[in-house]
């Protein structure tokens, strides 16, 4: 049994390209978005190569944005 995550834990959610504005296009599945909806104080970082971050990626109204997006060129805070 994985045991329950305190608050301020970091989580790095898997997805393809990010916005600078913490926007990011995910799977589809929405997994993400709802456990961050039930669960806001955890610090959300993404992770991608500087070719997959733009300045803002689709996102409809449930989606949950990052607080920060990690490339090998630095760390953007949303």
């Amino acid at each position: 049994m994985i045991p329950m995550t305190p608050r301020g834990t970091r989580f790095f959610p898997i997805s393809r390209p990010f916005g600078r504005d913490g926007s990011r296009i995910g799977y589809g599945g929405g997994y993400y978005d709802r456990f961050f909806s039930r669960e806001p104080g955890h610090k959300k970082a993404g992770y991608c190569f500087s070719f997959q971050l733009f300045d803002q990626t689709p996102s409809g109204k449930y989606d949950e944005k990052m607080d920060l997006v990690i490339t090998e060129d630095g760390i953007f805070e949303a």
